[in-house]
């Protein structure tokens, strides 16, 4: 049995956190694979909608996403986290959740949170 090569390793795309829309009429994931630079790895949302998959996030970052009804996605990210040299400081931190339309259309900011949200 060989060993797997690098740029086998490359090509693998890994499923996760499917989600049926409230109504079950779609599925958003995320696939996930090795970043380009090998230094991690990249995120980005997916959406099956009857026989159609089409990308919703392509930034490589995306972690936790929900169904806020059956035509948009929420989905967080960090901003404002000001690291001193001692690490971070509480008070900086929040969650800002975007709403995305599944139909087309830009993230519109929802929520600005006072904490760091994941799941």
């Amino acid at each position: 049995m060989q060993k797997i090569k690098v740029d086998d390793f490359m090509k693998i795309k890994y499923l996760s956190s499917l989600t049926y829309s409230p109504d079950g009429s779609r599925i958003a994931y995320v696939i996930s694979n090795v970043s380009e630079d090998k230094k991690g790895y990249e995120s980005n949302l997916r959406l099956i909608s009857g026989k159609e998959d089409k990308p919703m996030l392509n930034d490589g970052k995306v972690g936790s996403f929900w169904f806020e009804d059956n035509d948009h996605i929420l989905f967080g990210t960090e901003r404002g986290k000001d690291k001193d040299k001692d690490g971070e400081d509480p008070k900086d931190i929040k969650t800002v959740l975007f709403r995305l339309p599944l139909d087309g259309g830009e993230a519109e900011k929802a929520y600005d949170l006072p904490i760091d949200v994941d799941d």
